[in-house]
């Protein structure tokens, strides 16, 4: 028998994290309220000591769970998620955001309408003053 088509993402949010188990729920699920949804959700969880791997593997088992074994920082999380993607778009957000519903789908809209752009950004609000 064929091997199982298995069709690529459009995006791949991928969510560093150190021990940011407070904030995770809050961005997780904020993303799965997004209106756009061809997309993969990666956390890369940099050797937490909190409970971070346990919350994700217990309440997102959509989510694709990266664990460095030791600390590698911001930087490196953020290459380990981007290597691990299948999207043709890769998006980098912090653990301590709450992305509105529509924010992924603008995103793609903007990266779709400027082909030759190389990064887009959104607009960030200050998350502790909403």
């Amino acid at each position: 028998p064929p091997l199982r088509e298995t069709t690529a993402p459009f995006a791949s949010v991928i969510v560093p994290n150190y021990n940011g188990a407070r904030h995770l729920p809050i961005v997780l699920d904020a993303l799965r309220r997004q209106t756009f949804q061809d997309f993969e959700v990666i956390v890369v969880d940099d050797a937490s000591q909190d409970e971070s791997v346990a919350l994700v593997e217990a309440r997102y088992p959509d989510v694709r769970l990266i664990v460095n074994r030791r600390n590698a920082g911001f930087v490196r999380a953020c290459n380990t998620g981007a290597a691990a993607a299948r999207g043709r778009m890769i998006v980098l957000l912090n653990n301590d955001t709450e992305p509105e519903p529509t924010w992924l789908e603008e995103l793609v809209k903007t990266f779709v309408a400027h082909p030759r752009a190389a990064m887009v950004a959104s607009k960030l609000l200050l998350f502790d003053r909403r």
